[in-house]
């Protein structure tokens, strides 16, 4: 079940235990304890602005939405707004919310804020949390390109008193669209998120070690029970390859070097957890009219099943590795250790700060210089950190890092219709002449669009 069918399901019967509750300080504990009451193992303490509060980096995720008007028959660009999808672990009292403060240049562009919910008590009330899912304004529209920073704060819905929780970065790109046949009336920009730095971002998460235990984990795949075990992975890759490597997708894992096979092992299942598809309509020649090509660019995150169940993991301790492979090649080769105890240790970069939710660690993934699955890297935004610009604090991570291949373009090119005068592309893209109106889209700032008067914290 997808997090946002999982959503649908709890969130009426969430508020209205959340608002029983009235604050989650006497059943929430730390984030750490959480985390260690699973795992076996004591989470690395590591200084937070918040002493109760940790943010899931895995869980953590935005996209953008474009938006245009049409002013006297010509479609306007209005720039674009934000969706964040984001959870805590800790205590914090009811009506704290989620605070989004996004950045550029060291000018501040504009707010998001959403009021935080519980998804609910299940069966370990340890693995209670706080989050959001499609934080979002529409009213809140930005322009900027580029390298947007976005500070995450926490407001606590008893004082008001903010902090901060993480800084991360959103790599914003647009893309031009154009009309087919003769109509010069310009198709506004859409702008889009590049998600190249997460291609090292591979989580492993498992239910339980318990076959009885009817607890979900609440790490993407929410509704699975008993003691499967998944994988999430990142990458860019086209519909139709996708589609193809998927329906014939294969697990082959190793234990210290050895074949390490199950009775009856479970199919390497793969499904989207998030996507994102872009298209580019453009004119290959200037000179004549009509006969637009198109070119798309794709970002997945995916899971794919284990062939073994957790207990059996349990009971094989040592160093893993499991390749995906499909039309007889392998696509991504992860690796993790697991301890004498039977629980996966945590990767040095949680060791380091980053934070997961319980049952789920990352792992070391490597990508394949002769991979048919991946359409398109960016090798410089995997180098520069993961997890939404989070930078990478271990060698292991770094070393890896520098080893991904390249494959593709990053990134569609943009380039406005050559058909279109440019006083009307101006006016499409800036929603003003290009006297002002051009010049401050290009130092990125805010849309003129006023934000007095919105309901802050509301979530559509």
């Amino acid at each position: 079940m997808s997090i946002r069918a999982h959503g649908a399901r709890v969130r009426s019967r969430a508020l209205i235990e959340y608002a029983l509750a009235g604050a989650l300080a006497t059943a929430v504990p730390t984030a750490a304890s959480a985390q260690a009451s699973d795992a076996g193992v004591t989470a690395a303490a590591t200084p937070q602005p918040s002493p109760t509060l940790r943010l899931d980096d895995g869980w953590t995720w935005f996209e953008l939405e474009s938006h245009e008007e049409t002013r006297n028959g010509t479609r306007v660009d209005l720039g674009y707004s934000v969706s964040a999808t984001l959870r805590v672990f800790g205590t914090a009292p009811a009506d704290s919310a989620f605070l989004l403060v996004f950045k550029q240049g060291g000018r501040e562009l504009g707010r998001l804020r959403c009021t935080a919910y519980a998804p609910g008590f299940e069966r370990d009330r340890a693995f209670s949390f706080l989050k959001v899912e499609e934080c979002r304004d529409r009213a809140v529209q930005l322009r900027a390109v580029g390298t947007v920073n976005v500070e995450i704060r926490w407001v606590d819905g008893a004082t008001d008193a903010e902090s901060v929780l993480a800084t991360r970065t959103m790599e914003v790109a647009r893309v031009a669209h154009h009309w087919g046949g003769d109509n010069l009336n310009p198709l506004p920009d859409t702008y889009y998120l590049s998600h190249h730095g997460r291609l090292l971002d591979s989580i492993l998460a498992w239910t339980s070690f318990t076959p009885n235990d009817s607890y979900a984990n609440a790490y993407f795949d929410n509704g699975l029970t008993g003691t499967l075990m998944f994988m999430t992975f990142a990458f860019s890759a086209a519909e139709a390859t996708y589609n193809r490597m998927s329906s014939e997708a294969s697990m082959r894992c190793q234990v210290n070097g050895q074949p390490f096979t199950v009775p009856n092992p479970l199919p390497a299942n793969i499904a989207d957890v998030r996507s994102l598809s872009v298209r580019r309509q453009f004119r290959p020649n200037p000179r004549a009219i009509g006969g637009t090509e198109v070119e798309h660019i794709h970002f997945r995150y995916a899971t794919v099943q284990l062939p073994f169940r957790s207990e059996q993991m349990r009971a094989n301790p040592g160093r893993y590795t499991c390749d995906l492979r499909a039309e007889g090649r392998t696509i991504r080769r992860w690796a993790w250790t697991v301890g004498a105890d039977g629980v996966p240790a945590q990767h040095a970069e949680q060791q380091a700060g980053l934070y997961l939710g319980p049952r789920a660690i990352l792992v070391d993934t490597t990508v394949p210089p002769d991979s048919t699955f991946d359409e398109r890297t960016n090798p410089a935004d995997v180098r520069a950190g993961g997890f939404f610009g989070r930078p990478w604090a271990s060698e292991a991570m770094r070393t890896l890092a520098a080893a991904t291949p390249t494959f593709g373009r990053p990134l569609l090119e943009y380039s406005p219709d050559p058909l279109v005068p440019a006083a009307r592309r101006a006016i499409s893209m800036n929603g003003a002449p290009a006297t002002g109106g051009a010049a401050s889209a290009a130092a990125g700032g805010a849309s003129s669009t006023p934000s007095g008067g919105r309901r802050p914290g509301r979530r559509r």
